[in-house]
């Protein structure tokens, strides 16, 4: 071959494989794009982050904790102290900046963001990338999308892993989430380090199955969740000085009628994935999301990513449902559900989530039914409502209306015996 020939063959690879990368970055940046663990130094980010840590100074302002709380209420006896008997201050998308169309990820900076506002209930919004054989095995991560399924958001593209000695700091957007959870929610980032943390993992999806019966793929996905997880495994609730054993799920009632203090500092983990498959399956506790979940999230009306339906028969301890369907729900069914939900932790989002739950709406749903936590986006200022004295201004637990608590049974007392039904110990004297 010639060497002008050979120049000419090289040029034309080289043409052919910018051509195709651009092609391929456009592709997985419009379909696919949902990384960027900062954007700190970006100037396309950084007008959107400096608004996002604004938000986080101003609604930070003058917020105090549970304990305050609860020494400033009178109306609410210690039995009533339940975990269940409070509406709880919650974000959603935690790790991304928005807007919600073309947003920007910061893993870091949003999470601190929404730790200073107050929030408590951290929802993680978790899928895969979609694009098979572009990061290899399908790996779980933080994922904003449309109803539509479509990704939202305006990052570069990356891929997913978990960190091993080639690759730290770690390349796991979820793992990235919790070690700024496990490192400032309990901190002096933190307006109220005292309160509990409730991370709720969304999986929008599951990977499919290799064959019919095969699980493999999706514990394996499930497993990495948990190994994701790692940092805030530490400080995780598996059990109760004053009751209860709570991982796999074993017992939800006595987890939400424990006493809120019970949890100071703890990290309660609730998901709407069912994980009894990890059960009898040998894996190890720190990748076995069951035994990690202590609350399985279900839905009575509309199901939202892979949450199952809430069981017909036996009790429902956790529902994951939609804004819409429960403010459809006819007065003359209200009293019913409202019942349901005095003793079930519930948590409601909207079905598209690219608009934002009204006020009105919001107030409907928690007055009439009860309904725990509606999470917010940090970035929209459409929720400001829910940061003045009618909802969060001040802690991020407030009590639920007397209608609408769970209140505990009596402790059952031994009734005093009647004298004529003393046995004098087995030893009856005849009558005379």
């Amino acid at each position: 071959m010639s060497t002008a020939l050979y120049l000419l063959f090289i040029l034309i690879a080289v043409v052919a494989g910018v051509t195709l990368g651009m092609t391929l970055m456009k592709y997985t940046k419009g379909v696919e794009g949902f990384d960027g663990s900062t954007c700190d130094g970006d100037e396309k980010c950084q007008p959107q982050l400096n608004a996002v840590m604004k938000l986080g100074d101003d609604r930070k302002n003058g917020r105090r904790d549970i304990m305050d709380m609860l020494r400033n209420t009178t109306d609410m006896p210690s039995e009533q102290q339940c975990l269940v008997n409070f509406y709880a201050l919650g974000a959603r998308f935690v790790g991304y900046l928005g807007p919600f169309e073309g947003g920007f990820y910061d893993y870091k900076n949003a999470t601190l963001a929404a730790l200073k506002m107050g929030c408590r209930v951290m929802v993680l919004e978790i899928d895969y990338w979609d694009v098979p054989g572009t990061c290899g095995s399908y790996f779980p991560r933080i994922a904003v999308r449309d109803k539509a399924g479509r990704n939202v958001g305006n990052s570069s593209p990356t891929c997913d892993s978990l960190p091993s000695k080639k690759d730290f700091p770690t390349t796991s957007s979820i793992m990235d989430i919790c070690t700024v959870l496990s490192q400032n929610a309990f901190g002096n980032a933190s307006p109220a380090p005292d309160d509990p943390l409730i991370v709720v993992l969304y999986l929008l999806r599951l990977p499919p199955a290799n064959a019919p019966g095969d699980n493999s793929v999706q514990l394996t996905y499930m497993s990495n969740i948990a190994a994701c997880l790692a940092p805030l495994l530490p400080m995780a609730v598996q059990s109760n000085a004053n009751g209860g054993k709570f991982s796999r799920q074993e017992q939800p009632g006595i987890l939400l009628t424990n006493n809120i203090q019970d949890y100071s500092r703890q990290v309660l983990f609730f998901c709407n994935q069912d994980t009894s498959a990890f059960r009898g399956a040998g894996i190890t506790a720190a990748l076995d999301l069951d035994y990690i979940v202590n609350l399985q999230l279900t839905y009575k009306i509309a199901g939202l990513g892979t949450t199952s339906p809430a069981p017909s028969n036996g009790t429902v301890w956790g529902v994951l449902d939609t804004v819409e369907s429960y403010n459809q729900i006819p007065p003359n069914q209200l009293t019913p559900i409202q019942a349901t939900t005095n003793g079930c932790w519930t948590l409601c989002m909207s079905q598209d989530p690219s608009v934002p739950v009204p006020n009105k709406i919001c107030d409907t749903i928690r007055d009439n039914i009860g309904v725990h936590c509606v999470p917010i986006n940090i970035w929209d200022v459409a929720y400001n409502y829910m940061f003045d004295k009618n909802h969060f201004k001040v802690h991020s637990f407030r009590p639920k209306p007397r209608p609408l608590r769970y209140i505990k049974p009596p402790k059952a007392e031994p009734a005093t015996q009647a004298p004529q039904a003393d046995a004098k110990g087995g030893s009856l004297q005849q009558p005379v």
